[in-house]
């Protein structure tokens, strides 16, 4: 055999091989997709105020509606819906639209000015058109399509990151034309429950009057709960430290906690705890943190008395993070004997893509 068909060969093979289990790495995130929150209720022409109070009930998610919407009734026609496309229904029947504040963490129903929403539904995520802008760039001379995009997700989702930018994007428009889509790798950690984010589109016609098909997906790396561990022996005494204790019932999926001290100085209170995650941790890059969200708080029930940590500093290596968090004594309870500190930290965390669709995009 010629050496240069061997090589080609070779490189062909190895090709397939990177693909093949590229292919495979997805297709395993994708089996790991969290599952979104349910409504259980079948709602036959119900007030609209009391089918949101029986979502708040099921789901645990705020979901208010201007005033004026409060005229309609609606109708869930079956159980198990999930929460944005029972939400997207109501929307429809009472001539609204979703719109997200507080950066995704509360949600409003809203009368709609014009079109319904452009979005897709992927689990506990939507994917939702923002808006669209073309533009001729006299400098360069070429006409560029800007797409906006928001992807949130159910408020109680703890998101760590997730891509900066859609992958594997493919568009097509009305003509027919070989449109390219500019994306750069890379991620974000997001704010509350909303990421934002602007593709640009080139070889867009102005005789185009609608972008048929959006497709892409998202690498998000997720936890599917929070997990809040109790530690009720203050302060610490001796050995390895005081391990936190989960409510009765709730599986840690392999996460540990432990607080290795509790100590008094002169204006604060400051702890230092240690959690442990399993096998199968995703990697982080040094500047990344999956436990900067963490809440953790000194609590004293018969006091009243809850105090936010502050100050936090947080060592993370591989699967092994460990906190030192303050309290200010001027706020601290009364004698430690029966409070509890509390550290709300995310389960086992999952890497998966979340994929989606977006159809028939009116252009400008």
């Amino acid at each position: 055999m010629d050496s240069r068909v061997a090589c080609v060969l070779i490189a062909l093979g190895i090709s397939w091989l990177v693909l093949a289990a590229e292919g495979r790495r997805i297709a395993n995130r994708s089996e790991s997709l969290i599952p979104a929150r349910r409504i259980t209720s079948v709602m036959d022409a119900v007030p609209l105020a009391e089918a949101l109070q029986k979502i708040r009930t099921e789901t645990s998610l705020e979901v208010m509606a201007d005033t004026e919407l409060l005229k309609y009734s609606v109708s869930l026609p079956r159980s198990g819906m999930t929460v944005w496309l029972a939400l997207q229904e109501i929307a429809k029947q009472t001539s609204s639209r979703i719109q997200l504040e507080q950066q995704g963490q509360a949600i409003r129903l809203k009368p709609r000015q014009n079109l319904a929403a452009l979005d897709s539904v992927t689990g506990p995520f939507r994917v939702v058109v923002q808006q669209i802008d073309c533009r001729h760039l006299f400098e360069t001379g070429i006409t560029v399509t800007d797409l906006t995009l928001d992807i949130h997700w159910e408020p109680w989702l703890p998101v760590i990151r997730l891509d900066a930018q859609p992958q594997q994007l493919k568009v097509s428009d009305d003509r027919g034309s070989q449109v390219i889509a500019q994306t750069a790798p890379g991620k974000v950690a997001p704010f509350g429950a909303l990421h934002r984010t602007t593709v640009r589109l080139l070889g867009v016609p102005r005789a185009a009057t609608r972008l048929t098909s959006v497709e892409g997906a998202f690498t998000v790396t997720a936890a599917p709960t929070w997990l809040a561990f109790e530690f009720s022996r203050i302060p610490v005494t001796g050995g390895d430290g005081e391990p936190g204790t989960l409510p009765p019932g709730i599986d840690s999926s392999g996460v540990s906690a432990r607080l290795l001290r509790f100590e008094k100085f002169e204006d604060f209170w400051e702890a230092e705890i240690r959690l442990d995650y399993p096998p199968g941790h995703p990697e982080f890059e040094s500047f990344e943190s999956w436990t900067a969200g963490n809440r953790v708080r000194l609590f004293r029930a018969d006091q009243g008395i809850s105090i936010p940590a502050s100050d936090p500093e947080i060592s993370e290596r591989g699967r092994i993070a460990t906190g030192i968090y303050r309290f200010p004594r001027a706020k601290a309870p009364q004698g430690l004997r029966d409070a509890r500190l509390i550290v709300e930290t995310p389960a086992a965390l999952r890497e998966f893509a979340v994929s989606f669709r977006l159809e028939n995009i009116p252009l400008p």
